[in-house]
């Protein structure tokens, strides 16, 4: 039972006070099973949720789109599932190899955990949006809180870097935004000529910065 109830005020206390609750997940060295667990259930949510509504509002003006609107929901749920986890991983690696070029130190692991559970606010809109299939009205709301939501998971995986790997703020909005961006820029344009490019630049200057500072110089 004590188990249980650390759990929920560790959940609760994401939404709380989320750099004590950050802290302690760290400290505790939390395993990242629970927090994948959560953040796989609310990426199908809101990738079903939101198909759902929109195929229920449709029907209002042409009920034959409800006979398909059931499977193209799951799909779209598993789709979102599987882009969510891929991106989550991705993103993470980018973080972790950014910070640690600027001088964090921390465990990929940790901060894996960290931002599984940073997706927690989400659950808000998912909550409106799985009401949204029913009432359309519902379904607006969660779009619309999805994009605040958006900024506050942003917001909590900067903490949460700041935490696992012992950066300043700027080092943390350089890991978890600024350098992500580049990224996600680089492979969009550039494909796999891109991929070779960042990950040439990341190998150079984690060298070239692991020498300055084994000479001593500021870095």
């Amino acid at each position: 039972m004590s188990e249980v109830k650390g759990v929920l005020y560790k959940l609760g206390g994401i939404f709380i006070h989320p750099r004590e609750t950050l802290e302690l997940l760290i400290q505790e060295q939390a395993s990242p099973v629970l927090p994948l667990l959560l953040f796989s259930v609310l990426a199908y949510s809101l990738g079903f949720a939101t198909i759902a509504s929109l195929f229920n509002w449709i029907a209002g003006f042409f009920a034959p789109v409800a006979v398909i609107g059931g499977f193209v929901s799951r799909f779209a749920g598993l789709f979102l599932l599987m882009a969510a986890l891929i991106g989550l991983l991705v993103y993470v690696v980018v973080v972790h190899a950014t910070a640690t070029i600027l001088g964090g130190s921390g465990g990929f692991g940790n901060m894996l955990t960290l931002s599984a559970y940073s997706f927690l606010p989400n659950a808000i809109p998912a909550a409106f949006l799985a009401i949204g299939v029913f009432y359309s009205g519902f379904a607006l709301a969660g779009l619309a809180l999805g994009l605040v939501c958006g900024i506050w998971t942003l917001w909590l995986v900067t903490v949460s870097a700041r935490t696992a790997y012992g950066t300043d703020a700027g080092e943390a909005i350089i890991s978890t935004m600024v350098a992500p961006f580049v990224v996600a820029a680089f492979l969009t344009f550039l494909g796999t000529i891109g991929l070779a490019i960042i990950a040439l630049v990341y190998i150079v200057l984690y060298l070239w910065l692991k020498e300055r500072r084994k000479g001593g110089v500021e870095v």
